[in-house]
This record gives C-alpha cells, sequence and structure tokens, in this order.
C-alpha cells in the first residue's frame, strides 16, 4: 500500500474534531460524565486525533505543527490508548471543551489548502 499523502492525515483531525464539536455542542460536563456511549465515543475520535498527527508529524512535521502541538497531543492518545482503566473523564471534558477548539480552527485552516483537490466546485447551471 503506499503512503498516505500528509494531508490525508490533517482529513482525519479534522473529521474527527467535527464529530467531537458536533457531538458536545450545548453539553454540560456533568451530562457528558453520564453518557457512557459518548465518552468512549469521546476517546475513540481523540485516539484518532493522536494517531493522525503522529503519522503527520513523521510524514509533514511542519504541517503538524500548523495544526497544534504535536507532542501533548500523541501523549494524550497513548494516555487513552494505554491507560484505559484509569482515564481521568474530567480531563478528557477538559480536552474538549478547551484544547479541542483551537486543534479544530487550526485543521480547518490547513484543510483549506487542500479542500480545492478533493471537493471540487458544483457545476454552474
Amino acid at each position: 500500500m503506499p503512503p498516505r499523502e500528509p494531508s490525508a492525515f490533517v482529513w482525519d483531525v479534522l473529521d474527527a474534531s467535527r464529530s467531537l464539536t458536533s457531538m458536545f455542542a450545548g453539553m454540560t460536563q456533568e451530562q457528558y460524565l453520564q453518557d457512557k456511549v459518548r465518552r468512549l465515543a469521546a476517546e475513540r475520535l481523540l485516539i484518532t486525533i493522536g494517531e493522525a498527527m503522529n503519522r503527520l508529524a513523521a510524514a509533514d512535521s511542519d504541517m503538524a505543527a500548523e495544526l497544534g502541538e504535536v507532542g501533548p497531543i500523541v501523549a494524550f492518545r497513548n494516555v487513552l490508548v494505554h491507560g484505559y482503566f484509569k482515564i481521568d473523564h474530567a480531563a478528557v471534558w477538559d480536552v474538549i471543551q478547551n484544547k479541542l477548539p483551537t486543534l479544530h480552527a487550526n485543521a480547518e485552516r490547513v484543510w483549506s489548502r487542500f479542500a480545492p483537490l478533493y471537493d471540487p466546485p458544483e457545476p454552474k447551471a
């Protein structure tokens, strides 16, 4: 299988961050803590983001740096993957509320450079 283009990892980050943003819009921390299914979904999406950032850093470290601080994002992914039995759900909520918006905005900005290649404009009538 040929290696993925760096832009594919940007898309992975953007797609997961869009899902997280929409999934938790208007939700309180208490609601989050009581909703096991959404907590599990959030953890999975954050793992996807961390893995995509790790692979993007290996493929194009400058582009990865445009999205955010690679080290802490990958480290958080590792906590979620390897520390699944002792996940601090309040810390996950904090990441979603306070770190994700910046990552999401950065991913939107970087992806906008590639979107025309993947999403051609609609034909004019």
